[in-house]
């Protein structure tokens, strides 16, 4: 019933199925005894039950619409709880996975106005600033400006950031400095036992 909160998000509307059986029973079963002595009972409570599901049917068809796919979704839960940075991260993801960069940096410059703390937006936005090659998003300078404060953000112990601002060095011509963040990002990759990441850098 969400009185204690699991993982990230506080409600859901699956919360309420629970609470919600006492509620059915009590609508079912009191529509039954009010009405068990009406002359058109059945009359009624057919055409309350149709007017019931009329509404379910059309507020189930509008809920649809925003569930057609994850980005359809994701907008749908910004434009319903507003400046969510929770959400902006995942609409950015599906835009990067359908590769519109465009409007995922979009999201991450905005996630960064709403929390200036948020190295996650930083460091998306520098890796793609540092490898687009498209020029209304490629700005090397400005990768390694964002780059070393997501590395800031982190104490410079995160090995995501550190290969973000190795991409940003390395944008901007210094690859003596892009090989020493490299080599200090693979060491704390492996160190973490991300074996995954380790490799990748390297």
């Amino acid at each position: 019933i969400g009185a204690i909160q699991l993982g990230s998000f506080a409600m859901a509307d699956r919360y309420t199925y629970i609470p919600s059986v006492g509620i059915f029973i009590m609508a079912a079963w009191g529509a039954a005894e009010i009405t068990s002595r009406w002359r058109y009972r059945k009359i009624f409570l057919g055409i309350a039950a149709s007017l019931v599901l009329t509404g379910l049917l059309i507020t189930t068809r509008a809920q649809v619409r925003c569930w057609q796919n994850s980005i359809s979704l994701f907008k749908h839960a910004l434009a319903v709880t507003g400046s969510n940075t929770f959400m902006q991260d995942n609409l950015a993801f599906e835009f990067q996975s359908e590769n519109k960069v465009g409007e995922a940096v979009k999201l991450y410059r905005e996630m960064i106005r709403l929390r200036p703390n948020n190295f996650r937006a930083y460091n998306h936005l520098a890796w793609y600033e540092a490898t687009q090659r498209d020029p209304n998003i490629s700005n090397p300078a400005e990768a390694m400006a964002m780059a070393v404060r997501a590395c800031e953000i982190t104490e410079y112990n995160e090995p995501y950031c550190l290969d973000t601002l190795a991409a940003a060095y390395a944008s901007n011509d210094k690859f003596s400095e892009a090989a020493a963040t490299a080599e200090k990002a693979e060491k704390l990759a492996e160190s973490a036992g991300n074996k995954k990441l380790a490799e990748e850098v390297r």
